[in-house]
């Protein structure tokens, strides 16, 4: 029985274990090391285990096991340990490691978090499952350690929990009688000072429907605080329900561990007490069709959507006509006030979908957070499918020419180039991409795409896809091409494939340059403070071919969470360059556990104005200890977004802080109130805040303390368009046209004689 139970962890480990690695490998999309480099080593017990108090108050903040290791090839290991109770059949809490080790017998101290402990409730022993892997990842060895008799309120608590009862109330800030938002005051209890983030979900009661989620990440002091969520009144009025509410509430530390949960059920609200929706359709809308040639066909079915807007900003205004399956979409700045949106439907692809109108389409209107705030419906005049225009507004002319194309004059192909015709209806910005297959279009190769500005009639057009993605892919031609044309809109118009000429892969130019391990890493103090900032990464490159090339990485904490990342262009010559890559140390320690990093880079080119990758790479850096990187006690810069015409407070308003000297950057999202907070270390930094429809806005402080920074966003300028318009004979409009944000009718000329107005696009079309 006991080797069938074994056998059991076993299975569960390496379960975990190979979920792990593919979450690792995917993430940071890198190709693990050969194994000429990787260290070698197998677990040594006896293992041995201890509390550790940091703080001198009796109660254990860590269980300690340490973890033998016996190394044969030196280098980075991963040591994994997930504790259960002693019968081990209750999952308590798991600790990692991340570490270099050198040849011999080596000790590797692993955390487990004592608070986890605590909460279980289980006293010891406890097993220990223990797993040890290399540098690349591979399986080293499993061992089991079952640890001393420990009572689990001999560790420490919980740092902070929820201290009912909370309380809630609606706050109105611009005096207009209704809320702006729903205001939850969760009470908390610390027991030890630190950043925690308070999160509710708001739900209607009984709870079946997700109202709006809300998060508050602050710093707390020893004792009793109140951290305030706000629910925005938009996502209330979009849900369109009335309370009671139910407020489910989540605490969890800096590092993301769930520490308590709670529940906040609300007073008595009603959707008429909260601010009404920004914006709202304002029907009758209307719709016509255009025949821009005057062919006789009608080359677009325009929908005028009229939309009335209280509050200015970015919106979407979307046309579905369902029963025919299509949908056109518009999204731009509308300012205060009654507002024309139009939705463009080709003709051509309603003389496809051979379907004739009326066509009811069914409208939307979202906010810049794209939540729906209002639906209408319309329905077109009758119109036949067959009085479409038939053909795309730009189509591919066959034949297709493929050829190399040799831009350096050293023998080998930059690109591979394919010569075409477009002929297109009417002039404009047209998007193409080209798939490139093996042969028989089984075989991925790669992607390219690009703009180019078609003339009405014939275009000669050169595409081009690079030579150095078909030499790193090593595919021999001849390939099978796929060559996409979308209109100025996004809409696909047009596809066609053929089959390019024999080519082999090594006729085409291979990267310029590679990654050269081994890579160097030292803490480094970056501000003159004696205290450390950045882990600094030296990585050597060596180049073929004289480039522009990009440069970046992250690091990995023994969480395996990204504590750190960073990227760089270079302009490198042929030869062994080194690359400094400075990562942020900022937030290197905040899981508690010391040692090495998993460190991933990437290498890549750019070419004709595309970033392509050409290699990665992984490594572990050496060991480090939290304390020369210690920055002192956190500080935070907090404060509210307001619109500088109102003053209204402004939601979803992106906050940065960003610190040239240690590269750290740190951010945050305002809330319904228009607050934010960050913790950060002290120092130096450039705050920025930028909206969707606010212009952006930055200020350069020096943080010492805790410190005030709010910012007064202007909206966007106007544009303004001023212009003749004329239109050769031939162009008609037919319709039903309601007069709204029209060009004055001395700008609408036909040879010399005035014609009716018609609508152009909104001015947040020009922006």
């Amino acid at each position: 029985m006991q080797t069938i139970e074994a056998d059991r962890v076993r299975l569960r480990t390496r379960s975990l274990v190979l979920a792990i690695i593919a979450v690792v490998a995917i993430s940071s999309l890198i190709v693990l090391t050969p194994a000429a480099r990787a260290s070698s080593g197998v677990l040594s017990p006896p293992h041995t285990d201890a509390g550790s108090d940091t703080d001198g108050n009796g109660l254990f903040e860590y269980l300690v096991i340490s973890v033998h290791v016996s190394v044969t090839t030196p280098g980075g290991f991963i040591v994994m340990i997930q504790l259960y109770n002693g019968a081990g059949t209750t999952f308590i809490v798991q600790g990692n490691k991340i570490v270099n080790l050198q040849t011999g017998t080596n000790v590797v101290d692993v955390r487990l978090s004592g608070p986890a402990i605590w909460r279980s409730g289980f006293d010891g022993p406890y097993q220990a499952q223990i797993v040890l892997f290399n540098n690349t990842f591979a399986f080293m060895g499993f061992g089991l350690h079952t640890t001393a008799a420990y009572l689990a309120i001999g560790f420490e608590p919980v740092p902070a929990r929820f201290l009912p009862p909370h309380s809630d109330r609606g706050v109105d800030t611009d005096g207009d009688g209704r809320f702006d938002y729903l205001a939850v005051d969760a009470s908390v209890s610390v027991a030890r000072a630190g950043t925690y983030t308070v999160s509710g979900v708001l739900r209607d009661n009984p709870p079946v429907s997700v109202i709006a989620t809300a998060t508050n990440t602050s710093r707390l002091a020893v004792g009793a605080s109140t951290v305030r969520l706000v629910f925005s009144a938009t996502d209330i009025r979009v849900a369109g329900r009335n309370g009671p509410y139910e407020a489910n509430l989540t605490l969890a530390t800096s590092t993301g561990v769930q520490i308590d949960t709670g529940t906040h059920v609300t007073g008595t609200y009603f959707l008429s007490d909260f601010d009404p929706l920004n914006a709202a359709f304002a029907p009758p809308h209307a719709s016509y069709v255009v025949d821009l040639d005057g062919d006789g066909f009608n080359d677009y079915l325009v929908v005028n959507a009229f939309v009335t807007v209280t509050d200015p900003g970015m919106y979407s205004v979307s046309g579905d006509i369902a029963f025919v399956g299509l949908t056109s979409t518009w999204r731009g700045y509308l300012p205060a006030g009654p507002q024309s949106v139009r939705l463009d439907f080709l003709g051509w692809d309603l003389f496809n979908r051979g379907i004739n109108g009326p066509y009811t389409l069914n409208l939307t209107l979202s906010d810049a957070r794209f939540r729906v705030i209002d639906r209408d419906v319309h329905t077109t005049a009758a119109y036949r499918a067959v009085d479409f225009e038939p053909s795309p507004p730009a189509r591919w002319i066959p034949p297709f020419v493929s050829r190399g194309r040799d831009d350096q004059g050293d023998g080998l192909f930059d690109y591979l180039a394919v010569n075409t015709t477009v002929n297109a209806d009417r002039h404009g910005s047209f998007t193409w991409s080209m798939e490139l297959w093996d042969a028989t279009f089984t075989t991925y190769v790669g992607i390219a795409s690009g703009q180019f500005q078609l003339s009405t009639g014939r275009n000669p057009e050169q595409l081009l896809f690079p030579g150095i993605t078909i030499a790193g892919r090593g595919i021999n031609g001849p390939y099978g091409v796929r060559l996409h044309l979308y209109d100025p809109e996004g809409r696909q118009v047009d596809l066609q494939s053929f089959t390019t000429g024999p080519f082999p892969s090594t006729a085409f130019e291979g990267r310029p340059g590679r990654l050269t391990p081994p890579y160097f890493d030292l803490g480094v103090d970056r501000d003159g403070d004696s205290r450390l900032d950045v882990i600094a990464v030296d990585v050597p490159v060596t180049v073929t071919r004289a480039a522009t090339f990009l440069v970046g990485g992250g690091l990995l904490d023994s969480t395996l969470s990204l504590v750190a990342s960073v990227q760089t262009f270079v302009d490198l010559r042929p030869g062994l360059s080194t690359v400094r890559l400075n990562f942020s140390a900022a937030d290197a320690f905040r899981s508690g556990q010391e040692g090495a990093f998993y460190g991933f880079l990437g290498l890549s080119v750019l070419k004709g104005g595309n970033v392509l990758p050409i290699d990665n790479d992984q490594f572990i850096t050496r060991n480090y200890t939290a304390a020369p990187f210690d920055q002192g006690i956190p500080v935070r810069i907090y404060g509210h977004a307001r619109a500088a015409v109102t003053g209204a407070p402004l939601e979803d308003i992106g906050v940065i802080a960003y610190a040239p000297a240690t590269r750290l950057q740190r951010q945050a999202i305002t809330d319904a109130s228009g607050y934010f907070e960050i913790p950060l270390p002290p120092g130096d930094y450039y705050v920025f805040a930028d909206g969707p429809s606010e212009n952006a806005a930055d200020v350069h402080r020096t943080i010492l303390t805790d410190s005030v920074v709010d910012f007064s966003l202007e909206p966007p300028a106007p544009n303004t368009l001023t212009a003749d318009v004329s239109f050769s004979r031939g162009f008609h409009v037919r319709g039903g046209l309601r007069p709204h944000a029209i060009l004055p009718r001395r700008g609408l000329r036909e040879r010399g004689r005035d014609v009716e107005p018609v609508r152009t696009r909104p001015t947040p079309e020009l922006r």
